[in-house]
């Protein structure tokens, strides 16, 4: 195993439409893949995301606004931001990368990522854009190829990455981390998020879960938010907007049922969260999916492309070579000999 300070990265894992990159207890540390946007869904996760648009164009929807891209535009999307794209031309396929919160911060020295950010609405000339194109562009590569010297350098682009980032798209500041988590917090906090994930629609509140894990209330919200990243009750609301955002995509059930559904109060509060993430009423979301004649399939997964597929193959091969990666230099030098 490859091993940063206390960590240890371990082996690859590659499906026909999918790579990904392990830890020692087999955990995703980092996974990429192409995939067309024939759907238009909420999203959140708790790992870095870089979205590059390999042919199209679809506006992206984030708490911080609303997002043009089109044919290799770049978006960085942060850790446990809700995020929904809206197709704008039939046929977009998008590629992406994540990379997990709490590897970037191990590898950093346990500190807490600061914000990033970085979009270009296009490939117009943006040598930062143009980096992280082609960084991305030599992670896939390194992932898909499977073998140890292309580990080497996924690591290694992992690192210098994340030096762009940190040097370019965020204020460069990194606050230590207080806090790690001691094996018994762990349980506790696998606990908490279990018991979330599984009750989320029904009315739990804090001190529900609180009260069931033997906490106190208050430093259940602060132990919460410290590790998790994001407020109890935030956390709650997206889990909550994610699954009516399903119902409405893939069913006829009215907006009132599915907000009860989905764990809200009422309907009033599931229009105010949709606002919030979607910029749109819940009623206006469905119209757009209907018109565009969008709506998922029953599974509401995406179409992934094989990492053979000929558009994949030739946007990563010109983003490998547009910057100054790894793998630029590594086809240079083979050339030359």
């Amino acid at each position: 195993m490859i091993t940063s300070g206390n960590f240890d990265l371990g082996p690859f894992q590659i499906d026909e439409k999918c790579v990904a990159f392990y830890d020692e207890n087999g955990k995703i540390i980092l996974e990429s893949y192409a995939y067309e946007n024939n759907f238009f869904r909420f999203n959140w996760h708790s790992s870095l995301e870089i979205m590059i648009v390999l042919r199209g164009r679809l506006k992206t929807c984030t708490e911080r606004g609303m997002f043009d891209l089109e044919e290799d535009g770049v978006l960085i999307i942060n850790p446990n931001i809700g995020h929904a794209s809206m197709l704008k031309e039939q046929g977009t396929v998008t590629l992406v990368l994540h990379i997990s919160k709490e590897f970037l911060e191990k590898l950093l020295g346990n500190v807490s990522l600061p914000y990033f950010d970085l979009y270009a609405m296009d490939g117009k000339t943006d040598m930062i854009a143009d980096y992280v194109r082609s960084s991305v562009a030599t992670l896939y590569y390194s992932l898909a190829t499977e073998q140890y010297p292309s580990k080497m350098i996924c690591f290694a682009e992992i690192f210098s990455l994340c030096s762009v980032l940190l040097s370019k798209c965020s204020n460069g500041v990194l606050s230590p981390k207080t806090t790690v988590l001691t094996r018994k917090q762990s349980k506790m906090l696998d606990a908490m998020m279990k018991m979330v994930n599984r009750r989320f629609r029904e009315r739990i509140s804090l001190s529900d879960i609180a009260s069931l894990l033997n906490m106190n209330p208050s430093y259940a919200s602060t132990f919460f938010k410290t590790h998790v990243g994001i407020g109890f009750y935030d956390y709650l609301t997206k889990k909550r907007t994610a699954y009516a955002a399903y119902k409405l995509n893939t069913t006829d059930d009215i907006v009132s049922d599915i907000a009860i559904d989905s764990g809200f109060g009422d309907a009033k509060a599931l229009h105010a969260a949709f606002r919030k993430f979607f910029g749109m009423t819940p009623g206006e979301y469905r119209n757009r999916l209907e018109e565009a004649a969008m709506v998922n399939d029953a599974n509401n997964v995406p179409r992934r492309y094989s990492l053979e597929d000929e558009l994949v193959l030739q946007k990563i091969n010109a983003y490998a070579r547009s910057g100054a990666s790894l793998i630029s230099l590594l086809e240079d030098k083979k050339q030359r000999e």
